[in-house]
């Protein structure tokens, strides 16, 4: 093992500076990608954050998706959509979403990039 290795990174201590907590699978912004919170993350505190692998978390409600789609994280609905304008590579769809459906699986994409201003 390399004298400069640190961990895996599949799970990061995250911080929250959202104002509130996030509850244990939530979204938490962090640069130009997504976690999701292992734990319940208090505002202001640090937890544990999945970088990595695949989650259900809420969707765009009227769209449909085929399996591998590109998924964003839109900050201003706090959903993941298959529009790219203005928000957060989030990863892409595990398995097909159908219309009206309210959470969809998603495969995170652990080098994100962002065409919106993020937070933390």
């Amino acid at each position: 093992m390399a004298t400069n290795y640190v961990q895996p990174g599949v799970i990061l201590t995250t911080a929250n500076a959202t104002g509130s907590t996030v509850a244990s699978g939530g979204v938490l912004v962090v640069g130009g990608t997504i976690r999701v919170a292992i734990n319940d993350i208090a505002n202001g505190a640090s937890g544990p954050a999945a970088t990595e692998g695949v989650h259900s978390i809420p969707a765009t409600h009227a769209e449909a998706w085929i399996d591998g789609l590109p998924l964003y994280w839109d900050q201003a609905t706090s959903h993941l959509t298959a529009t790219s304008t203005n928000n957060i590579l989030a990863g892409v769809a595990a398995g097909a979403k159908v219309a009206g459906t309210e959470v969809a699986s998603i495969k995170l994409h652990p080098g994100g990039s962002s065409t919106a201003a993020t937070t933390a």
